[in-house]
């Protein structure tokens, strides 16, 4: 199989390849994770898996089957995932892909569709893959990939069945950690889930960026910092990655019950402004980045004053 970097994501795709083997997998599902970590590697597993000749509880991957989707040219294999400079799937490459599922498979029964950030399509995108998700051709199944599953129409949610990557284990960081020569935290402030996020940093090559979001965003929930250092950081990152950076502090703080001057009712009105403009902007309305990200770090600032007014008012600032 192909490898998977962590036992607990690997005992996942385990038990979906072998729903598979059983004849129980449906023919639409949808992975998730907080953290979006993992989630790629196990889709390809399951996939080529599905689609190895060789029909064991595994992939072979000595055989024709698993050496075509190796090589990225096996007929009944099929990857969707945002465009180059694109921040979301569009409806062209959804039609693209259920054209691909109509077709006559190339060289057996099965065929296999991932959307790698599905909880990135359009509205529009979303609404041509209805049909296809609950009457899914032939023997295919198609895997649905997001990091939020609550950006997804609930129409694409129902008619999926649900599967969501398991938290790393402390031991499975600490591997990690010492594998790449990182420093963890200290030891009196250390916790899984720290340890799993200087991981998940690493790992998708976002560690100092967001390393600076955060810190611009205790300062200002539990020292009563100024918006100004927030602003300046979110515009030195792609504004995307900077807002979705935002969205990983504010749950992990949530997470962890660590609302500094804010009250949670203060932190959860944040995260729903913040989450909404995120998901205006993978539609397709892209804001002006200095507009955007001076809004973003007044709003925290509002959030750690609690003025609830104010942060609802958010929603009409960011155009919901």
């Amino acid at each position: 199989m192909t490898k998977i970097a962590f036992a607990e994501h690997q005992a996942l795709a385990r038990q979906l390849v072998m729903l598979h083997r059983s004849g129980s997998l449906p023919h639409a599902i949808l992975l998730s994770s907080a953290s979006g970590l993992g989630l790629d590697a196990v889709a390809h597993a399951v996939g080529t898996s599905l689609l190895c000749d060789a029909n064991e509880e595994w992939a072979c991957t000595r055989c024709r089957g698993c050496e075509l989707v190796a090589a990225g040219s096996h007929g009944d294999y099929r990857w969707v995932s945002p465009g180059e400079g694109k921040t979301g799937i569009g409806v062209e490459q959804v039609r693209l892909a259920i054209d691909f599922m109509s077709k006559t498979s190339a060289y057996g029964s099965q065929k296999v569709l991932v959307f790698s950030g599905a909880d990135r399509m359009s509205s529009a995108a979303a609404n041509a893959l209805l049909k296809t998700l609950e009457e899914p051709p032939g023997n295919s199944v198609i895997i649905l990939l997001a990091d939020r599953t609550w950006f997804l129409p609930a129409t694409i949610r129902s008619r999926c069945q649900s599967w969501r990557l398991p938290p790393l284990s402390e031991s499975a960081c600490r591997s990690y950690i010492r594998e790449h020569g990182l420093i963890p935290p200290e030891d009196d402030q250390t916790t899984r889930r720290s340890l799993e996020r200087l991981v998940v940093d690493h790992a998708t090559g976002r560690a100092d960026s967001n390393e600076q979001v955060a810190l611009a965003i205790c300062d200002i929930l539990d020292a009563g910092g100024s918006s100004d250092k927030l602003s300046r950081t979110l515009q030195q990152t792609e504004l995307t990655e900077g807002i979705q950076a935002v969205l990983l502090v504010l749950e992990e703080r949530l997470r962890s019950q660590l609302y500094g001057n804010a009250s949670v009712l203060a932190l959860l009105h944040l995260h729903r402004v913040v989450a909404t403009l995120l998901q205006r902007i993978r539609g397709g309305a892209i804001p002006a980045k200095e507009t955007a990200c001076y809004e973003v770090a007044n709003l925290v600032v509002q959030a750690a004053r609690n003025q609830l007014a104010e942060l609802q008012r958010g929603l009409d600032v960011m155009g919901a």
